[in-house]
């Protein structure tokens, strides 16, 4: 038996300044790192680290958001199924729990689907 592994890095990068459409935010900014690893040709593993930044928001939240994202891919046929799980830490109350309290944290689980044709 062969064992098939691949891995793969990625950054990426983006600032947005001046007055936007939908955001009141002057300047903010976000990057991301992606590290990917397909043990087999069926199966892949995505760890994603994402940082965004609006601390200079004219508005009274603002604040940073760090957020970790872990997806599986498994590939059947013509369909891929990723589940994925994500935990958000912000620097400010930017979330809302069931009860109706802001907190700083909020966790999320994800299934999605894909088929190629």
């Amino acid at each position: 038996s062969t064992l098939h592994s691949k891995k793969t890095y990625e950054y990426n990068s983006e600032k947005l300044s001046g007055a936007q459409k939908f955001s009141p935010s002057s300047n903010w900014w976000g990057s991301a790192i992606y590290l990917n690893l397909d043990p087999t040709p069926k199966v892949g593993l995505t760890l994603r680290a994402e940082y965004f930044d609006d601390s200079k928001s004219p508005v009274a939240i603002g604040g940073n958001v760090f957020a970790t994202t872990l997806s599986a891919n498994f590939k059947v046929d013509n369909f891929i199924f990723i589940p994925e799980f994500r935990i958000d830490n912000a620097s400010v109350n930017s979330f809302v729990k069931a009860d109706g309290t802001a907190t700083k944290s909020a966790a999320s689980v994800l299934l999605a689907a894909i088929y190629s044709f």
